[in-house]
């Protein structure tokens, strides 16, 4: 797999094989996540990441941690292998239906078991009506 990432303060496309950069972001949190900041070795400047590109991103993609790139020392961009990735994703989509289920019960759009089951047969009997 191959992304292509707009970094948000330049106009520069860079592809990096295997892995997620999530440019722009000016916060890092990692709660809730088995990634662990080590700050003497996973934050390094964008310089130091030109350089030597491939083993930073070697690096990331096989100790599990992020990679935060700084650019005029403001974290710029950060770099997490495509499991966490996935990981990070799959949480906020099932935060994301966990939410609408909430504003469905509290809006009235939910069924309780009874009313489900009444709706099921309904639909049953005009099944077999046809």
């Amino acid at each position: 797999m191959k992304m292509t990432v707009n970094n948000l303060n330049s106009s520069k496309k860079f592809a990096f094989p295997l892995l997620c950069v999530i440019f722009g972001h000016n916060t890092i949190s990692n709660k809730g996540s088995n990634m662990r900041l080590n700050i003497s070795t996973d934050i390094i400047p964008i310089g130091e990441f030109k350089k030597q590109m491939t083993r930073w991103l070697k690096t990331a993609q096989e100790n599990g941690r992020p990679l935060i790139i700084t650019q005029n020392g403001k974290p710029a961009a950060v770099v997490i292998s495509p499991e966490e990735f996935d990981k990070m994703e799959y949480t906020r989509r099932f935060m994301q239906s966990v939410h609408q289920g909430i504003k469905d019960i509290n809006s009235g759009n939910a069924m309780d078991t009874e009313q489900l089951k009444n709706e099921i047969q309904k639909a049953r009997n005009l099944r077999e009506t046809f």
